[in-house]
Order: structure tokens, then sequence, then C-alpha cells
């Protein structure tokens, strides 16, 4: 199943199916990742807001951008 949301400016997730995309399974994202930690997404409103996203390996979701030492 494929989502498309409007809001999404960028994805910065890079998979083996594809790059710019998240592959999710029962068992979360890492089967698929090209990064061992996951990547984000930002979203941005009609009027210009940026909100970001991170997905970690295992598919847990969380605002913000991905902790840099991780």
């Amino acid at each position: 199943m494929t989502t498309t949301i409007p809001s999404i400016a960028r994805v910065d997730y890079d998979t083996v199916m594809g790059n710019n995309m998240i592959v999710f399974t029962w068992r979360g994202t890492g089967e698929y990742n090209k990064k061992i930690h996951g990547g984000e997404i930002m979203l941005r409103s009609l009027l210009g807001f940026r909100r970001y996203i991170h997905v970690n390996c295992t598919g847990l979701v969380r605002e913000g951008r991905y902790p840099e030492d991780v």
C-alpha cells in the first residue's frame, strides 16, 4: 500500500527498493534501509511552516529532526 501526503516537502530516507521512500513491514523498516538508523521527512504547510518527523529502523515515529549523534 502506498500513502501520499500532500504536505510532504522532502523525504530523507533511502531504501533498497528506492530512494526518498520509507518501506514498513510488521518488523519495522530496518530490513530495507540504506541508512542504519532510519531517516526523516519534512512536512510544509500552505503557509510555509515546516515540521520534521523522524523514523527509526524499528518504525518508531517522533516529531523533530533525527538526532545526529545516533
